[in-house]
């Protein structure tokens, strides 16, 4: 199964926790089919603007209302169904209430045939935390990364330093196979796509690595 975890985060926001003291971004942890991506949103989304990037992230079509359904997972991980800025805004406030990771929603591409029964092909067993295990993308600035062990030939295209160490020490994007470290990840200004000359310098450096892919 494939995890896509995204972040939309503003420059100013760069840091990855929740300081509800200051909160200006909500992490959303959306699952769909196969998939579950991540992604940073603004405390003061609307559901419109919700609906948006949920049918960009699901490769959904855009309808007026939507024909997908949206469901949030609250503390006592039971799904409510979020179609209405109320909902939403709810939501948001246990999210920073409860200090919580992150926001847990599931989307399914139809509608239930009548309010309160489950959507076709709805499995409330998606719902129990660990029920599955997830191979993970993650959508950062543009880049399509996935976390690896590198070798020691390997080199951070932000800081320049090795790529090496226990466990998954950064990321290689899929689409433009630049390799950042975990800390450098959100300094990272390259464009997907476009390089720069220290990019291709460290690109035909790393196409020597060697690495083991994340389970």
């Amino acid at each position: 199964m494939t995890t896509l975890v995204a972040t939309m985060e503003n420059d100013e926001n760069n840091n990855n926790n929740n300081n509800n003291d200051d909160l200006t971004t909500v992490k959303f942890l959306i699952h769909y089919q196969q998939e579950a991506t991540v992604t940073y949103l603004p405390y003061t989304l609307t559901i419109e603007a919700l609906c948006n990037h949920l049918s960009s992230i699901c490769h959904l079509t855009v309808t007026n209302p939507p024909a997908f359904t949206i469901k949030w997972l609250d503390e006592s991980l039971d799904a409510i169904t979020m179609s209405s800025q109320r909902e939403l805004n709810t939501a948001m406030r246990l999210y920073k209430k409860h200090s919580s990771k992150e926001l847990h929603l599931h989307v399914f591409s139809n509608r239930p045939e009548q309010p309160g029964l489950l959507c076709p092909g709805e499995d409330p067993l998606i719902y129990r935390r660990g029920a599955r295990r997830w191979r993970k993308l993650y959508l950062i600035h543009g880049h399509r990364y996935q976390a690896k062990r590198f070798s020691t030939t390997a080199a951070c295209t932000v800081c320049n330093d090795r790529l090496w160490g226990l466990g998954r020490q950064g990321y290689k994007c899929l689409d433009c196979r630049v390799l950042v470290h975990k800390r450098c990840v959100k300094q990272l200004r390259i464009v997907c796509g476009t390089t720069s000359p220290q990019h291709s310098k460290l690109n035909d450096l790393n196409e020597q690595l060697t690495y083991v892919s994340s389970k």
